[in-house]
């Protein structure tokens, strides 16, 4: 009798087991990209922000400043708001920056919110990479993005970037 239990336990057990391997509880649909382009231009600093020197590094942290993203995905084309901090070695040019930003698109109910960093160069160019997430009609999804700035200050800066979708 305790023979013909086991037996019947380890049936059910391999069973389950096979059930689950050729039908899995689960299925993650993969995530679609949208990719997108478009330009960063600056339209005012509403904060200064606090600034200093420590040997040959110039810091700055807590500047807040505007900048208006006009892409091909409408999703992402409105006003962007960031808090920018950096450090900047004056005798090479070159430094990081990091901040966070939000972007409230042209389009009604959503924003993006999320952080950057990047690096300074000493041409005066400059390349951020950031990750934004979703709100508002936007949750769930993810914004992957880079932003390429010219040396020249007037030029705005080139974005290239995509939207995870579900």
């Amino acid at each position: 009798m305790k023979t013909k239990a086991i037996t019947a336990i380890m049936m059910m057990l391999f069973l389950a087991s096979t059930v689950m391997a050729l039908f899995p509880l689960s299925v993650k649909a993969k995530a679609t990209k949208k990719y997108f382009t478009g330009t960063e231009t600056w339209v005012e600093d509403i904060e200064q922000g606090t600034e200093w020197m420590s040997g040959k590094i110039y810091h700055l942290r807590g500047e807040i400043g505007i900048y208006h993203d006009a892409c091909d995905d409408l999703r992402v084309t409105g006003n962007t708001t960031g808090v920018i901090n950096y450090n900047l070695d004056v005798t090479t040019g070159r430094g990081t920056i990091w901040g966070a930003s939000i972007t409230v698109p042209d389009e009604d109910g959503g924003s993006w919110e999320g952080t950057y960093n990047g690096k300074m160069y000493a041409d005066g160019s400059m390349s951020i990479r950031g990750v934004m997430h979703g709100r508002g009609i936007f949750e769930g999804l993810k914004e992957k993005f880079t932003v390429d700035f010219s040396p020249d200050p007037a030029e705005p800066g080139i974005i290239n970037g995509y939207i995870l979708e579900k």
